[in-house]
């Protein structure tokens, strides 16, 4: 399994992260994607455990934008939040989890996220990529919750 981690903190309360991070339509909004849609909502929160979200990047990758679905499977306000990607990279046992933890007057964001390949040298590329993506992802989520 390859494992990527990123965290960040904002001067934001816990609660005003929270409100970004679950906020699932909106992710579109401040992140790298052009759609950030709920296919099948969560219950009883439309964007908790359950949900099936789709997200497609704003960048061009080989050629191509990727389209990834998502299926919510952590839905703890406003502590955790995390999510297994149901398809668009060639990956497996893919899993994400966001934790929220106050410190001081703000909150430190741990972004964790664990997946093998399906095929020999995917997860290392997939990590190579996802490294950076989420160290980017991560501190957006904080400035864009001191923005609200």
């Amino acid at each position: 399994m390859a494992v990527v981690e990123a965290s960040a903190h904002s001067s934001a309360p816990r609660d005003a992260v929270w409100a970004v991070v679950a906020d699932l339509k909106g992710w579109k909004e401040w992140g790298p994607w052009d759609v950030s849609d709920v296919l099948e909502p969560g219950s009883p929160d439309p964007n908790g455990e359950g949900a099936l979200r789709l997200m497609r990047s704003a960048r061009r990758s080989m050629g191509r934008r990727p389209k990834l679905q998502e299926r919510v499977n952590v839905f703890e306000p406003p502590m955790r939040f995390g999510y297994t990607l149901v398809s668009g990279l060639p990956l497996k046992d893919y899993q994400s989890t966001i934790t929220l933890t106050e410190a001081g007057e703000g909150t430190e964001i741990v972004w964790h996220t664990e997946f093998g390949g399906k095929f020999p040298g995917a997860a290392a590329l997939a990590r190579s990529a996802l490294e950076p993506f989420v160290r980017d992802v991560t501190g957006r989520i904080a400035r864009e919750a001191e923005r609200r």
